[in-house]
């Protein structure tokens, strides 16, 4: 009986530590991602910047930049 109850809390305490690992490898993956996201994100309006500074003053009052992509203002 007592090797039964040990053998379980080994098992549950590598259960906890499996879960455990599995939370902090997808919290990782997350702000990796979102981050690499972000990274690209200002990279665009960068480049967009770039190329408005190549094209003209006139292009800063024709478009805006939002989430790193040009829209034309009507």
């Amino acid at each position: 009986m007592i090797y039964y109850t040990q053998s379980l809390q080994i098992a549950c305490y590598l259960l906890f530590l499996l879960l455990f690992c599995i939370i902090c490898v997808f919290f990782a993956l997350y702000w990796s991602l979102s981050f690499l996201f972000l990274l690209a994100k200002l990279c665009s309006v960068l480049i967009a910047l770039s190329f408005a500074r190549l094209w003209g003053s006139n292009v800063y009052e024709n478009y805006v930049f939002t989430a790193g992509f040009m829209e034309k203002l009507d």
